[in-house]
């Protein structure tokens, strides 16, 4: 899941040419928050999925199964 969050932000935040400082702002959270995100290394809290869905308009589809954990995303126009 870490690395799928960690490109759908790389790549909203390329897309809208946004500081990791911009995003931050845009999160309500401080800019360090964003770069442990960006490094996907860690698994964001659903808390964390819900604001950047309302936040940024990224939509998150998580699948649990017996094989294991599937994300997709869908960035905004």
């Amino acid at each position: 899941m870490a690395h799928q969050v960690e490109l759908a932000l790389v790549l909203y935040r390329d897309a809208r040419r946004m500081s990791q400082q911009q995003l931050a702002e845009r999160l309500g959270v401080k800019q360090p928050q964003v770069a442990r995100l960006e490094s996907g290394l860690v698994n964001p809290s659903m808390d964390t999925l819900l604001r950047i869905s309302e936040r940024l308009g990224i939509e998150f589809t998580l699948e649990i199964d017996a094989e294991g954990l599937t994300v997709r995303y869908v960035l905004p126009d």
